[in-house]
């Protein structure tokens, strides 16, 4: 007997948008909210960005933003 499944793996999406609002100085915080289309867990990693923005494992954004950044 052959059985066959679909081993095809979709892409997770992002489902909500970064808050617009970002101020000198003050800690701008947005969490990442995603869904993966067959219900893996997903893990987050920042590739590059701006100088002190970071990003945890499980989604949330944080950064300072200077005067020259924005």
């Amino acid at each position: 007997d052959v059985t066959a499944r679909n081993t095809t793996n979709g892409s997770p999406a992002i489902t909500n948008a970064p808050r617009p609002i970002l101020q000198v100085d003050n800690l701008y915080q947005w969490r990442v909210e995603a869904v993966d289309p067959e219900r893996d867990p997903l893990g987050y990693k920042l590739l590059e960005g701006p100088f002190g923005l970071s990003l945890s494992t499980d989604g949330f954004v944080r950064w300072r933003p200077t005067q020259s950044q924005l």
